[in-house]
């Protein structure tokens, strides 16, 4: 919409206030001259008619460490601002037919550095044509910086030293992307971590995961297992946590249940807990807003479930963990 409405005001012969920018064009993205290269060694920008694509080719050679990440500069009219989602379509070819370690789309500031979260992970190469959609919201602004977009990084860290990466189609959407990729990981018992005041277990037998502790040996009895964020991996406001979470054992020896949503990891500060109910045998679904005890959801690097107990050994299981994005999608 907004693009649309700049078409009609550069038609008019109208100056388009900061108010009406929009993003760039997929056209632009083309052009050679709008990329600086941005490589760990060698890397050259030409245009792919064939491919109606951008050609960007690496040679790492003699390096330690292989990465490539050309820059697209935003120019005076264009604005990421109100945008949801990036889409593209992209080729990655190394010379030995190896992959990659990490694929990023980075999101760069008018001044300073974005933290992590900045970062969105797109599929990892196969050597042919693939398509990517990242989640533009949620970018941390470092001090000194309005908080605008001023340059897109496009690129992966592969295993080869040489390569080449192809793009096109680069399009922008109002909406967040619906991909329920986070909520997925989520769901997956290895990205919990144990964190416990005694012995703890983690296990999954279906699309349950159990957590048994044993404080046998412990002063306090607490079990707050947790998720790390990884780069690209944000909660933003309004987005809202949901699960199902139960407990064998006697509901009267559950002194509290928390979810803890941390800035960092031993942060404790209770500015970020929110109370669930009591823990019993049954299943109880469970919604907590990301933004109800923390102001800014996108500095959470972690979040961890859990429950504080007098039984010297206790348990409890989650299920169905999703993270609702304020327009209804499952991120």
């Amino acid at each position: 919409m907004l693009k649309e409405m700049c078409s009609l005001a550069l038609a008019a012969g109208i100056v388009i206030p900061a108010l009406f920018a929009a993003p760039p064009d997929s056209a632009e993205f083309l052009k050679p001259e709008r990329w600086k290269p941005n490589a760990a060694g060698r890397m050259t920008v030409s245009a792919d008619p064939a491919n109606e694509a951008i050609r960007f080719e690496v040679d790492n050679s003699g390096k330690n460490d292989f990465w490539f990440y050309p820059i697209f500069r935003l120019r005076d009219g264009e604005s990421l601002e109100g945008i949801g989602t990036m889409r593209f379509e992209y080729r990655i070819i190394t010379n030995d037919g190896s992959g990659t370690r990490i694929t990023l789309v980075m999101l760069d500031p008018e001044v300073g550095a974005f933290k992590p979260n900045a970062y969105r992970p797109y599929p990892a190469a196969t050597g042919e044509w693939q398509t990517a959609e990242v989640s533009i919201p949620g970018v941390s602004v470092p001090p000194g910086s309005t908080g605008r977009v001023r340059g897109i990084r496009i690129g992966a860290n592969p295993t080869s030293a040489k390569v080449t990466y192809l793009v096109r189609k680069v399009e922008f959407s109002d909406r967040a992307p619906i991909s329920g990729q986070l909520s997925a990981e989520l769901n997956k018992v290895e990205r919990w971590q144990k964190n416990s005041s005694g012995d703890m277990t983690v296990s999954a037998q279906g699309d349950v995961i159990t957590f048994d502790m044993d404080f046998a040996k412990a002063k306090d009895f607490w079990a707050y297992p947790f998720v790390q964020f990884r780069p690209g991996e944000v909660l933003e406001s309004g987005d809202v946590l949901e699960f199902d979470i139960r407990s064998d054992g006697d509901p009267a020896n559950i002194k509290s249940a928390f979810v803890m949503f941390c800035p960092a990891q031993g942060d404790f500060t209770p500015k970020g807990w929110v109370g669930i109910p009591k823990l019993t045998g049954e299943w109880q679904s469970v919604s907590v807003p990301v933004d109800s005890k923390v102001q800014d959801p996108t500095l959470i690097q972690f979040m961890r479930v859990g429950l504080n107990t007098n039984a010297t050994k206790q348990n409890f299981q989650i299920r169905n963990l999703k993270v609702k994005h304020s327009s209804g999608a499952i991120k």
